[in-house]
């Protein structure tokens, strides 16, 4: 571990932040210190490397859905100023992206040998553990569950798995045990016998304890160092400032197939990097970690608007606009209570604790993807600052020009979201094929305002999944979406009283408007 820290203490002697090469991080309770990482290499990877010994995390799906490989990722947020955890899939996390962490897996927190941790016994317990595949990754959302909260309701817990799917149980005894650490928790009046081993001893079960970095390595949390680590024909590189951000994406960009910018690695991470049968891949060799860059992970409150970092997560986000909700007046709130209430069926715990504000915009504006982000900034009105070493502009959400139309170098900086109006409505809808972490098939936002006579003076309507390039073969990513706006629509309901025959007259406009994306039918007919 000395060479890690001795890097950090020269960068910091010299006042020159020179890249280095190796990757310190904890594992359960442990400093690991590792040469030359791959950047190919995910943390579930490493975990199951015999050595390791950490297999007890299970690999199920890869691509970030199933929630068995969750782990707890501790780490030093900038913008908070404070170390957090969060559940994330150790399938997508990068080995390459674990410097200044630490990372707590199902074999950290407990065993039969060593004594279990009470959110193991209680699963176990009570019948919440069949194949057991999923089991570790249920216990490590519970468990950080519990280390970030001092009291937790029984809706708090249940909607805290999202990602996490079990096969066998029906989820029933798993969420009936995890409800017995909430604080309004009341047993059934006929709770069924479980019978436990006669010889198992529950004086064995530790009680409840926060884990905390030490002392000495939180100061290596708060200080990240720049990383450049070239392996196997692959190129991992965290810059820790803006400037060093511009000249690498310069130098090596633009984002495309080889260069690719990342903080969670939701985004291409799901992708195989060779096609196994004949699916897409992505297989980038520049890979640039934004996620140490304290100027993009900023969030300002203001009196007019919130301005949010590009490098904040979906989760932190979540958590500024309930902040925001609470301390601002009633009448500012509408569109953020909108936008909370959107983002909250947008993937799942795992990868909004990781995916960025950014990155999601990112994919909706240049790769087609339907995305119910830039959906919902868009109904709120929205604009984009985009920074470069040529200077600043800004752009409305839905203006936001493609990654080959800006100036070498630049990146989505932050993003200015406005308070509503008095008098003024949103609400959202999101068809898809299951309630949670799932892709939308077709999204829509909608604003209106009111004057004193109930008359329209303000409207936005907005869709996405509507219109599409339907040539499969023009791209990679499947169907290429973009979201409209229903602008005539909008133009006749301006100035009319807002009653049921403006509604059906609106919808009949809507309709026809719409039409005109109706999309192709083949030989097979219009269900093709």
């Amino acid at each position: 571990n000395a060479p890690a820290f001795e890097d950090l203490f020269l960068n910091t002697l010299n006042e020159k932040l020179t890249p280095k090469s190796q990757v310190t991080f904890m594992l359960d309770g442990n400093r690991v210190t590792l040469d030359n990482v791959s950047p190919q290499t995910r943390l579930i990877d490493y975990l199951h490397r015999p050595d390791v010994a950490k297999a007890g995390t299970k690999l199920v799906c890869g691509q970030g859905g199933c929630g068995a490989c969750t782990v707890m990722l501790t780490s030093y947020d900038p913008g908070q100023n404070k170390v957090v955890n969060k559940a994330i899939n150790a399938c997508l996390r990068p080995l390459a992206g674990l410097d200044g962490t630490m990372v707590t897996t199902t074999q950290g927190i407990g065993s039969v040998k060593s004594g279990l941790d009470e959110v193991q016994y209680k699963l176990a317990a009570n019948n919440g553990s069949q194949c057991g595949y999923c089991s570790p990754g249920f216990t490590m959302n519970m468990y950080t569950l519990r280390q970030n909260n001092q009291q937790l309701s029984q809706q708090q817990i249940v909607d805290n798995f999202d990602g996490n799917i079990c096969r066998c149980t029906g989820y029933r005894p798993i969420l009936e045990a995890f409800k017995q650490f909430a604080d309004d928790y009341e047993p059934p009046a006929d709770a069924p016998e479980i019978k436990i081993d006669p010889d198992f001893d529950p004086s064995s079960v530790k009680p409840f304890t926060r884990i905390f970095p030490p002392s000495d390595y939180i100061d290596y949390m708060m200080q990240p160092q720049p990383l450049l680590i070239s392996a196997d024909g692959y190129t991992y590189e965290r810059p820790v400032s803006l400037e060093a951000l511009y000249k690498t994406k310069a130098l090596n960009g633009p984002i495309g197939e080889s260069f690719r910018l990342l903080s969670g690695n939701t985004s291409i991470g799901i992708y195989e990097t060779q096609p196994i049968y004949a699916e897409t891949a992505l297989n980038p060799n520049y890979l640039v970690d934004v996620s140490a860059i304290a100027e993009l992970q900023q969030v300002d409150i203001g009196s007019n608007g919130m301005v949010l970092g590009g490098g904040i997560t979906l989760t932190r986000m979540l958590d500024v606009l309930t902040q925001a909700i609470k301390q601002l007046d009633t009448e500012k709130t509408a569109g953020l209570i909108a936008l909370r209430e959107h983002l909250q069926v947008v993937a799942n715990l795992q990868v909004r604790n990781e995916a960025t504000l950014a990155g999601n915009v990112f994919i909706g504006t240049n790769l087609g993807f339907l995305s119910d982000v830039v959906l919902m900034l868009a109904t709120l009105g929205a604009t984009v600052t985009v920074t470069s070493p040529k200077g600043t502009q800004t752009h409305d959400i839905l203006t936001l020009p493609k990654e080959n139309e800006l100036p070498p170098g630049a990146i989505y900086h932050s993003f200015n979201i406005p308070y509503s109006q008095p008098d003024t409505y949103f609400d959202s809808y999101k068809i898809r094929r299951r309630n949670e972490d799932c892709h939308a098939l077709v999204n829509a936002g909608f604003m209106v305002q009111f004057d004193d006579n109930n008359t329209v003076n303000n409207c936005r309507i907005i869709y996405n999944g509507i219109k599409a390039n339907y040539q499969l073969e023009s791209t990679k990513y499947g169907i290429q979406f973009e979201p409209v706006t229903a602008n005539k629509t909008c133009d006749f309901l301006l100035g009319k009283c807002w009653n049921q025959d403006t509604l059906h007259e609106a919808l009949a406009c809507l309709a026809q408007e719409m039409a005109v994306y109706e999309p192709p039918s083949g030989e097979a007919g219009q269900y093709e």
